[in-house]
């Protein structure tokens, strides 16, 4: 007898149901969003400060950043930079957080630092980073990864814990050999909960990026934002921020897409029992 998990070809979400599905999650989020805007609209219409501009007059300002080619290029440069963090923040998380969750031994060495980068506020770093590497792509980069790096870790160790013991003890039965019980058993269980993890990682990756980008290198979309606080352009610090907002939200929103595609990928839990 041998140890083989049949999955059924996807009947249910496909690409564009999952489009669907996250556009109808999106209704309310963004009903608000344009209530919010109205309302800021009309508070500062009748406010009438001169420092604190309309909503109509910072999306003016967006359409002119973009208009202009500004938001672009530094967007391609910040992009670079936060995809190549998140790939090393995702492998090395991965990799440390399977070895905690397989090994007592490993979780007990590691745990001690995955706590201290939890609860250490990461621009206490920004001074060490600076000392070793500079101002260059690599310290903003790192800083990526270590805004980032903890969700995953946590989140795939406690995915590995928790798999389902009978699960193993019936790999063990069909005398499944380590690489299938990683592949056939371990693995397709941890994924949602380790896709959690990656979700939780990108909005934090992005934060990274753009402290990164305003406190140690002026570069990119963060770069902007400092040069328009430098001369109190409350319209272009706040385009900035809507614009940043969107881009991570878009993230987020590719990355739903991609975890329910993968979803469908894995065997249920009725086909591994």
């Amino acid at each position: 007898m041998s140890l083989v998990l049949r999955t059924e070809a996807p009947t249910g979400i496909g690409f564009l149901a999952s489009v669907r599905a996250l556009a109808s999650a999106a209704v309310w989020p963004v009903s608000s969003l344009v209530f919010l805007g109205v309302a800021w609209e009309v508070v500062a219409r009748i406010a009438n400060v001169s420092f604190v501009p309309t909503a109509s007059a910072v999306l003016e300002r967006l359409v002119e950043l973009l208009r202009d080619g500004v938001i672009l290029d530094s967007l391609v440069e910040s992009l670079t930079n936060l995809a190549i963090g998140l790939v090393i923040a995702v492998v090395l998380g991965t990799f440390l957080g399977a070895l905690m969750g397989v090994s007592t031994k490993a979780n007990a060495a590691l745990d001690l630092y995955v706590n201290i980068l939890l609860i250490t506020p990461k621009l206490l770093f920004a001074p060490i980073l600076f000392a070793m590497f500079g101002l260059g792509r690599s310290v903003l980069i790192i800083l990526i990864v270590l805004f980032s790096l903890v969700y995953i870790i946590m989140n795939t160790a406690d995915a590995i814990r928790t798999v389902p013991g009978s699960l193993l003890d019936m790999a063990a039965t069909f005398n499944a050999s380590r690489w299938q019980r990683v592949s056939l058993i371990v693995f397709p269980a941890a994924v949602p909960m380790m896709m959690t993890g990656f979700l939780i990682a990108v909005p934090r990756a992005v934060k990274g990026m753009i402290y990164g980008e305003m406190f140690l290198a002026a570069v990119g979309l963060g770069a902007i934002v400092v040069s328009a606080g430098k001369q109190f352009d409350a319209a272009t610090v706040l385009a900035m921020f809507v614009f940043i907002l969107v881009v991570a939200f878009a993230l987020l929103g590719i990355f739903h897409l991609f975890e329910r595609r993968v979803r469908t990928w894995l065997p249920t839990p009725a086909q591994r029992r």
